[in-house]
Formats: C-alpha cells, structure tokens, sequence
C-alpha cells in the first residue's frame, strides 16, 4: 500500500514537473516574442540607440514642434490684428426709388470693418440722372439721417444670413 502511495505521489510530481516545464517553455518562447518587438521598436534602421538618446531625439523634435506653433500663434495674432481694421463686411439693396418707373437700378451698399465701422453708398438712377451719396457709419449707426435701403443694406452687411434675400421696392420696404 505504501508503494502504491509513494508511486501515486511520484506520478503526480512528475504530471506537475511536466506541467511546469511546459510553462516554462511557453514563458521562453513568449520572452523571445517580446524581446524581437523590442528590438524592432527601439533599434530602428539598424542603429544601436539606447532607449535614452531615444527618449532626448524625440523630446527634441516635440520642443521643435513646440516653438513652431508659437510662432504660427504669433503670426496669426498678428494677421488678426491687421485685418480687424480693413473693411470686411458688405450689404447691398437694389431698389426701384420710382414706383411705375425703371427697373431695381438703384443700391444702397455698406462696407463695415469688424467693429461695424464705415460708410453706406447709396446710388439713386432716374431717367436723366444719377445721384450718389456717402455716409459715413459708425458702430453700425450714422451721424445723418438714412433711408429704409440705406439702413437695411447696414443690417445686411452686420448679418447677411438674417436678412431675408429678394428684391425691394419702397412698398414692401416699408411692411419689413
């Protein structure tokens, strides 16, 4: 009975040695996986680098990209303040100022810089003549008096996509 016992506990051993060296074998193999990644990754174009230089080249290359969009930011800041002032915004109104008369011949045209600043143009056609006139805007209002187009052409100007688009007359002006 005892070497019965002493043979089941050798038997078992040897299942659990034969285990072990199974896993020990697989833990190799997987060790040499790794160590072929590794060595891909970090050993580039054939060139023993340590992981360190590796570490200071890219950091380097990041400072690189670091300043250069400083300077991209300073640019464009920049920029923004050289194009704030210049005249950016446009409405023009067509209109027939003569009811039974022409065709929409006539326009009040805004032009506006960023802080609504500028001048309205408005240009009147009959038939023997032209008259035009400017004035001037600012903050989106005007020292002299301006007509429904002159004001609305403004408005354009400020928020085109507000203003519904189509032809005006100063009968359907005067309803808006």
């Amino acid at each position: 009975m005892q070497n019965l016992d002493l043979y089941l506990v050798v038997g078992v051993l040897m299942i659990v040695c034969f285990v072990l060296l199974l896993s020990v074998i697989g833990l190799l193999i997987s060790q040499s996986k790794l160590n072929k990644k590794f060595r891909r990754a970090f050993n580039r174009n054939n060139t023993p680098e340590s992981l360190e230089v590796m570490l200071e080249n890219h950091y380097t290359h990041i400072k690189e990209i670091d300043d250069r969009y400083g300077l991209l930011v300073q640019s464009m800041d920049e920029l923004y303040s050289k194009v704030r002032p210049c005249m950016q915004k446009v409405g023009v109104v067509r209109y027939n100022p003569f009811e039974n008369m022409g065709g929409d011949l006539s326009y009040a045209l805004a032009i506006l810089d960023e802080d609504n600043n500028g001048f309205v143009l408005n240009t009147v056609m009959t038939r023997e003549s032209s008259r035009t006139y400017c004035k001037p805007v600012t903050n989106a209002i005007s020292d002299y008096p301006l007509s429904d187009e002159e004001a609305l052409s403004i408005k354009k100007a400020m928020n085109p996509e507000s203003v519904a688009k189509g032809r005006r007359t100063r009968s359907n002006l005067a309803t808006e």
